[in-house]
């Protein structure tokens, strides 16, 4: 600390001081600015998540949704949820449909993944398909499901439109 003094006119004076000391929350601030700028810099692009839903059939407020993570093009995880809206009734043997254009096609492929369990209503049903791959720019990743709520029935498709 620099020494104070009395100026004759009987206010303190802060003294010579030979060094500008910089306030403790001033340079945390600035080291904090740094490493977070370093971090931006070093860190690739994060994962992204989206989701979408429609109306499904099925009972009044019944919703198919679809779950979509990846980063750029790259989808790691899709997931496709029935939700039973208001129908007392548990929802069984779902099956799960995703619709896809992978990096190098020109056409959509479709995957289909089968549970035998059953809900208890009024909880949803989720069924993820893991590592589906890169897919072209601008193109639809969709699901759908049908199950023992829908009469077998698939429902309109959720999607989701994948950009880098």
């Amino acid at each position: 600390m620099p020494r104070q003094t009395r100026r004759p006119d009987g206010e303190v004076s802060p003294g010579a001081v030979r060094g500008t000391r910089w306030p403790l929350r001033v340079v945390v601030t600035v080291c904090a600015t740094l490493i977070a700028m370093l971090g931006v810099v070093a860190t690739p692009e994060p994962a992204r998540a989206t989701v979408g839903c429609t109306w499904a059939i099925g009972s009044n407020l019944a919703l198919n949704c679809n779950h979509v993570y990846g980063s750029g093009l790259t989808v790691t995880q899709g997931t496709n949820e029935y939700e039973p809206g208001i129908a007392p009734e548990n929802t069984c043997l779902q099956t799960s449909k995703w619709k896809y254009k992978k990096s190098g096609t020109s056409t959509y492929s479709y995957k289909t993944i089968y549970s035998s369990k059953c809900v208890i209503w009024p909880l949803g049903f989720y069924i993820d398909w893991f590592s589906p791959g890169v897919m072209v720019n601008g193109s639809d990743f969709c699901s759908t499901q049908k199950n023992s709520l829908t009469g077998y029935v698939y429902s309109p498709y959720a999607c989701a439109v994948i950009k880098s």
